[in-house]
């Protein structure tokens, strides 16, 4: 299912490598983004491999 989820998000988004976009720090360098949102509130990172998918997703709320 989450190798799906990749497959898709790689076929959607443009693909940039290293990216890091100014005010938002990652836990590690990712291959992959893309701003789910226009307002730019909603941003998911990821990096692939044969054996491990990693997400990090960065999502700008009205508190909690």
């Amino acid at each position: 299912m989450l190798k799906c989820l990749v497959f898709l998000l790689v076929a959607m988004f443009p693909v940039a490598y290293g990216i890091s976009i100014p005010g938002l720090n990652t836990t590690e360098p990712f291959d992959h983004v893309a701003q789910l949102d226009e307002r730019g509130m909603f941003t998911l990172f990821w990096n692939f491999n044969s054996t491990h998918n990693t997400l990090e997703a960065h999502v700008e709320t009205k508190g909690w």
